[in-house]
């Protein structure tokens, strides 16, 4: 007989399975708020970003992009944060012709708006230009004088072909969008002519020349050019428009001495710089120089053959101290050299090489940048390295030069028991050695470079250890200008992944632990014997043990060396892999390793180990959980504290993490743009501050200096420190949300203008004259460009404008940006005051209507309900009123 199939009961709500009844506690942790954000002290390589458009001449200084930050670098090597952190990457920079003002391009991360910020050389930010939802601004110039700001404004999408850009168009100091086109793809240079609201644009299809123009005027506007007359005294009477024409390709070899041949892609044109008298200068690829004018008919273009590749211009009346010439110099970077020409002729004067030529000419000028007021000149060479040019320019020699930046650099660790600070840095290819006699002044000291690419570096106070990608893992001498001891006796099967020293002192006279873990699921330990400063010996290497098989690639090694007995060594070991962290407790004795203790932690389910580190002060671990988790483990490994971040799906800890030497502050790696978190763990966790730099991507690499100077580095090139606070940095409220609220609030709200207003906000240029008071409060027709859809999307967000840079009209707010008044009970003698107002209106009859109360108010009970009928047809005629 069949009795069925047995089942277990139900199990109650105690018997919960492990996993789930783990995941419900830890989601019962405290969660710690996050802190506030706190901007950088320095960048150690302001350069890094190598583009003509990230950087700019001030006043015997440079000023240049670094993330999210805007710095000044003066001649003596100081630096002075002059704007950010912004929580969105810089992407150009351009000075005004003044040099009072700074425009600047930030990019649209994280699904925010992008926009153009205007700030004063008094490290005020003066306006935010919004330039629409999902766009940047990739290039950024200034013209007439310093009236007008355009920029080139790119849509971000994930194709990997060019995505559409425009070109927008603001007045200033008003700060209203005059005007925006569409500019096709690929645009490589934006320049604007200093005397005139004309620009000029280059890229693949040519050079186009824009014109700001009436709506009328630019419906006749015929394929030979665009000029302004001089009768069009006023661009305040009709909306304006954007309107471009090509200029016809200058003759040269590639274009086979067509005019109106458009030019190959290989000679494309990459540089313009405007001159005076309306005089243009165009630069192609293959190294063609050109002089044309806005008007054809008046004078014929120049062309000349430099004879090597071209990348940059720049135009200034007189450079480093030369006296001014009628037509002004100009600054032509090219393959190894910068060419020194008169703007009249294109004849050369003075030609500067590379480094005084040491470099040969394989070093490219990638970018110029000049001060208009001092005649200054800053050189940006391939290397990422700058020089300066001030005196004469008879010697060729520069007055400061900044060395070339390293870029793609993947971590950064401090040396531990040096007085000196020193830093080991990696990139794929090379490792580095940066030390510093001053806070803040890091230079580079040597460099190596292995056969293979580099994949993880480890350092202790005498060695540096570098895993590579073929497995092997090899030694370095960091006190001897990193010379290579060779590699050490057994290796790997695939990628190193991560390297750790066990804590020693040169005077132990002990052996070094080493443990190295790879993508292929084995550990290695090696001690390693050291025989003096200078007998450093890596044949001496001895495996200690090698364990496999782990459940997956073992990502991160945190190894801590404990005292022991003679004859003996003792350490303790924690390993992560994506689902587990491992801890394990090993002695080596007589030739023989054994394995005493060992212990796991689970990750939760969609969560992945993403880091560990040692405390050698006191013998304790912190790992950190991608889903916001910092543990901290007892030297017998267990979990003493466990806590995690606020902040939801929007933070996530991405690793890696570093404990500074004593033990006092830990370092932790967020996600995207939210920096570094910094805890104060010499007692219970404490969040002190968000290193926030405005970097898109996370950081590579972190590292705790001696002073407790953070440092941190991304694969750019950008190195970037901070001071680490005392007490914890109060959040406050974003930026954007600041910007939002000064746009209603700001008095330079009242002073602007509104787009349908007649001769308001309109700077006219000095080519058409100035702005005349043409009709004065008459609305323009609903045509052209702008306006277009919600007018709040195209205001901005303005500080205090200062006064006397230009004619400003004034406008009425609008409905949407005025302060509405809150709504209080009105007071008896106001309600009273308003009905005698009202009866005096009103004829006798119906005044006794409204406000007689005696009418079914006053009345017996009886006539109650024939005096309210009463007052109702009486009332009737009051429809009519």
């Amino acid at each position: 007989m069949y009795h069925g199939r047995r089942r277990s009961p139900t199990p109650t709500l105690g018997g919960r399975s492990r996993l789930t009844a783990r995941d419900e506690q830890r989601d019962t942790l405290a969660e710690i708020p996050l802190p506030g954000p706190l901007g950088p002290s320095a960048s150690l390589q302001p350069q890094a970003l190598a583009s003509r458009h990230c950087f700019a001449a001030g006043h015997g200084s440079l000023l240049s992009i670094s993330g999210g930050s805007l710095f000044e670098t003066n001649l003596e090597g100081h630096q002075q944060l002059q704007l950010g952190p912004r929580p969105r990457p810089l992407t150009c920079l351009a000075n005004s012709p003044c040099g009072k003002w700074w425009a600047m391009g930030e990019s649209c991360f994280g699904g925010r708006s992008g926009q153009v910020i205007i700030m004063s050389s008094e490290k005020e930010v003066a306006a935010s230009l919004p330039v629409g939802v999902r766009r940047s601004a990739r290039h950024v110039c200034w013209a007439a004088n310093g009236e007008l700001v355009a920029a080139i404004v790119e849509f971000e999408s994930e194709q990997v072909v060019a995505a559409d850009q425009q070109l927008m168009v603001w007045s200033w100091p008003s700060g209203e969008r005059l005007a925006s086109s569409s500019c096709g793809r690929g645009t490589q240079d934006v320049a604007g002519s200093p005397d005139g609201a004309v620009l000029l644009t280059v890229g693949p299809a040519g050079a186009k020349l824009w014109t700001l123009m009436r709506s009328q005027e630019s419906t006749g506007v015929k394929g030979a050019g665009v000029k302004a007359s001089a009768a069009s005294a006023s661009f305040g009477m009709l909306p304006l428009r954007l309107v471009g024409r090509a200029l016809p390709a200058l003759p040269g070899p590639k274009t086979l001495n067509a005019p109106g041949l458009r030019r190959r892609p290989e000679d494309a044109l990459v540089a313009v710089a405007w001159g005076l008298e309306s005089c243009l200068f165009l630069a192609t690829r293959q190294g063609g120089l050109g002089l044309t004018s806005c008007d054809s008919q008046q004078k014929a273009p120049i062309w000349r053959d430099m004879g090597r590749r071209a990348f940059s211009l720049a135009w200034c009346r007189g450079f480093a101290g030369q006296p001014e010439r009628a037509a002004g110099m100009l600054a032509c970077g090219l393959s190894g050299r910068v060419d020194i020409l008169d703007a009249a002729d294109m004849t050369t004067l003075w030609k500067i090489e590379a480094d005084g030529g040491r470099l040969g000419p394989q070093l490219d000028a990638v970018g110029l940048a000049c001060n208009p007021l001092l005649g200054s000149l800053w050189v940006l060479y391939a290397d990422r390295s700058l020089s300066y040019f001030s005196e004469p320019l008879a010697s060729r020699d520069a007055c400061w030069t900044l060395p070339g930046a390293i870029s793609d650099l993947r971590s950064a660790q401090g040396l531990p028991g040096h007085v000196l600070t020193k830093v080991v840095t990696y990139s794929p290819t090379s490792i580095q050695l940066w030390s510093s006699q001053l806070q803040g002044d890091l230079r580079l000291e040597a460099q190596s470079e292995p056969a293979h690419e580099l994949s993880t570096v480890a350092v202790s106070p005498w060695l540096v250890a570098c895993g590579l990608s073929n497995g092997e893992v090899r030694l370095f001498a960091a006190l001897h200008g990193l010379a290579e001891l060779g590699p050490l006796p057994m290796r790997h099967g695939a990628e190193v992944l991560s390297l750790s020293f066990g804590h020693w002192k040169p005077a132990s006279l002990r052996p070094i632990i080493l443990a190295s873990v790879s993508s292929d699921r084995s550990i290695l330990v090696f001690s390693i014997e050291v025989q003096g400063e200078s007998g450093l010996n890596s044949s001496q290497a001895s495996l200690l043990l090698h364990l496999q098989h782990h459940s997956g690639p073992v990502h991160h090694v945190s190894l801590l060396a404990s005292p022991s007995a003679p004859g003996s060594e003792v350490f303790r070991m924690v390993v992560c892999t994506a689902d587990q962290l491992i801890w394990r407790e090993l002695e080596y004795k007589d030739g023989f390793t054994t394995v005493h203790k060992c212990a796991r932690q689970q990750a939760c389910r969609g969560s992945r180990w993403v880091g560990s580190c040692a405390d050698t002060q006191r013998g304790i671990f912190f790992a950190a959980c991608s889903n916001r988790r910092l543990l901290q483990l007892d030297p017998a490994g267990r979990r003493v504290q466990e806590m995690r971040v606020a902040g939801g799906n929007s933070v996530e800890i991405v690793g890696p993490l570093h404990l500074s030497s004593d033990g006092r502050y830990l370092a932790v790696v967020l996600k995207g743009a939210a920096g570094v978190l910094l805890c104060d763990v010499a007692g219970p966790c404490q969040p002190l501050a968000r290193l926030a730099a405005g970097q898109a991507e996370p950081c590579t690499g972190v590292t705790v200096l001696p002073g407790h100077r953070i440092l941190a580095c991304w694969s750019d090139g950008t190195l970037l420190s901070w001071q680490a606070p005392e007490k914890q940095v109060e959040r406050r409220r974003s930026q954007d949300g600041e910007e939002s609220a000064r746009r209603y609030t700001s008095p330079a709200v009242g002073t602007g203008t509104r787009p349908r207003i007649t001769g308001k906000g309109v700077v006219a240029m000095a080519a058409v004259g100035a702005v005349s008071g043409a009709g004065s409060g008459v609305t323009r027709p609903y045509s052209g460009s702008p306006p277009r859809g919600r007018r709040s999307g195209k205001g901005i967000s303005r500080g205090q404008v200062a006064p006397g840079l230009g004619p400003q009209g004034t406008r009425d707010v609008p409905y949407s940006a005025r302060r509405q008044p809150l709504k209080t009970a009105r007071s008896d003698a106001e309600k009273n005051q308003i009905r005698e107002v009202i009866k005096a209106q009103l004829p006798e009859n119906k005044t006794r209507i409204l406000f007689n109360s005696g009418h079914g108010t006053h009345g017996t009970h009886g006539t109650h309900g024939r005096g309210c009928g009463s007052a109702s047809l009486e009332a009737r005629p009051l429809s009519r009123l």
